[in-house]
């Protein structure tokens, strides 16, 4: 016997929970829209990404692979170059106070060079295939966490800004002027 699925069709609507009747509201609907997505996306830059990097030892690891295995085009160069000195900042800060966690903590953009880094590199012999393994261990899961946390945040502003083109849409629609075919007179 075979099974029969019959198939309904869903409208999209807008996430807004109230309905708004005139361009006034919605105006001040969508200028409100408009500072909270800005608000949510200072903080998203602003924001940092802590990386136990278990000792001092790691750190000089990883700055070593971005200097010396990290290949780099025109397009990134600069992001590669930023998260070098962003970590050996880092470095310097943690000896300097002589904490025993070594702590480092990574924006969003130096967080996905570093991903990047990691993740799309050669190497040549075993001991520096043993090194990298020892290193991406140490670390691979802290990176894909931050990572996933960063994309869920993204995720979140994108579908604000989904909202705001269905808000700028609503208002282009009540703001245009409708012709009716009998009001057409030739």
């Amino acid at each position: 016997m075979t099974k029969i699925k019959t198939m309904t069709k869903v409208e999209k609507t807008p996430k807004t929970t109230k309905k708004v009747e005139t361009i006034e509201e919605l105006t001040a609907t969508r200028d409100a829209a408009i500072v909270d997505i800005e608000e949510k996306q200072v903080k998203l830059t602003e924001s940092k990404y802590s990386m136990d990097f278990d000792n001092v030892a790691n750190i000089s690891r990883v700055m070593k692979h971005l200097d010396k295995s990290t290949k780099w085009m025109i397009k990134d160069a600069a992001l590669t170059i930023n998260l070098y000195d962003n970590i050996k900042l880092e470095k310097a800060r943690i000896k300097a106070l002589g904490e025993e966690k070594t702590i480092v903590e990574l924006g969003a953009v130096d967080l996905n060079t570093l991903y990047k880094s990691l993740t799309v590199c050669e190497g040549y012999g075993i001991e520096n295939a043993k090194a990298f393994i020892t290193l991406l261990t140490n670390l691979g899961s802290q990176i894909s966490s931050a990572m996933e946390k960063l994309s869920g945040d993204n995720q979140k502003i994108q579908g604000m800004h989904v909202e705001l083109a269905e808000l700028d849409k609503a208002i282009e629609d009540m703001s245009t002027e409708k012709v009716e075919a009998d009001e057409i007179i030739e």
